[in-house]
């Protein structure tokens, strides 16, 4: 791995812009959450580059705003409005996608949301705990996040030559792997983000050649972090711009080599971790239980397969039907 994207030995990297933005020039890149945030950010640097840009957020004004802003006469930034949490809008977005340009490089997912109070506040009574809570944190992050993937996908595949540079791009959160006592369900939508970033990234590259790597940045400066950012910046707490995380995003979008990685972004610093925590499994999970989880990954990597077999000797491919 080249030492331009991240750190895996410990020390803190910042991406090289002037080396990755190159590599994007013309590439056609997918993405929910563009209209403000991060994935403003993104799109600021990719259309810097010279991509083209589809994004998708549930906000009609500022994803207009956004739209217009970022159109010339050789590449284009178009907004689809959507919710990240609908499976039909996902569908929707890379078909819009796909009849404009023919085809999608990279996919990232970012759309996500806070929680509203904490589930398990003190205030919760044997009375109140009755109604059911109806934030739409796991829809939007971790349904969303699954919807878009999945979807995203066969649009990566199609048409997709030997050695090409595709891929899938998960926005998590330090939450996903840190301790995050006042937002339980946060947390726990962003660790299932990195669930199916440890899921894909054995499965996805081996049988497709598409690479899936995850963002986790800490806070970050801007609307949804609004509340708790001058805590931060009082307490001489690192907090992360839109813009410097957006630049660890697209530069593993150009990485060709990339691949299951997980970065950690703090302060505008990079430092992955899914690899190392890979390598140093047996000392601290244990050479015995390593190798009996091994194993066990094994089989069941095996029977999928064959499953997956069974099913195409029964079912005929949609060409065929």
């Amino acid at each position: 791995m080249s030492t331009e994207t991240f750190s895996t030995d410990g020390v803190a990297v910042k991406p090289d812009s002037k080396v990755f933005l190159p590599k994007l020039a013309d590439k056609v890149i997918v993405l929910t959450g563009g209209a403000s945030g991060i994935g403003a950010a993104v799109i600021e640097l990719l259309y810097g580059s010279g991509a083209c840009t589809v994004f998708g957020d549930v906000d009609k004004t500022a994803g207009e705003a956004l739209e217009n802003l970022y159109v010339d006469d050789t590449h284009t930034c178009r907004f689809v409005q959507m919710d990240a949490s609908s499976y039909a809008d996902n569908v929707r977005l890379f078909k819009s996608a796909y009849e404009q340009y023919g085809r999608v490089d990279h996919a990232i997912s970012i759309a996500g949301v806070l929680e509203k109070g904490n589930w398990f506040d003190a205030g919760v009574t044997r009375e109140s705990v009755e109604t059911p809570d109806t934030d739409c944190v796991v829809d939007v992050n971790l349904m969303g996040t699954l919807y878009f993937s999945r979807v995203a996908v066969p649009y990566l595949r199609d048409g997709m030559e030997k050695g090409e540079n595709k891929s899938l791009l998960l926005l998590s959160s330090s939450s996903g792997f840190g301790d995050s006592p006042a937002l339980p369900v946060y947390q726990a939508s962003k660790h299932g983000i990195m669930g199916l970033l440890r899921s894909l990234k054995n499965h996805l590259y081996p049988n497709f050649g598409v690479r899936v790597n995850s963002v986790c940045p800490g806070v970050t400066d801007t609307k949804m972090a609004k509340d708790i950012i001058d805590v931060y910046k009082k307490n001489d707490c690192a907090v992360n711009s839109a813009e410097l995380v957006a630049e660890h995003i697209v530069s593993l979008l150009a990485d060709e080599g990339s691949n299951g990685k997980a970065v950690f972004v703090e302060g505008g610093k990079g430092w992955e971790f899914q690899q190392r925590l890979d390598e140093t499994m047996k000392v601290w999970l244990g050479k015995e239980a390593v190798e009996s989880l091994a194993r066990s990954s094994g089989i069941i990597t095996k029977w999928d397969k064959e499953m997956e077999e069974r099913e195409h000797l029964v079912l005929p491919s949609r060409e065929m039907r």
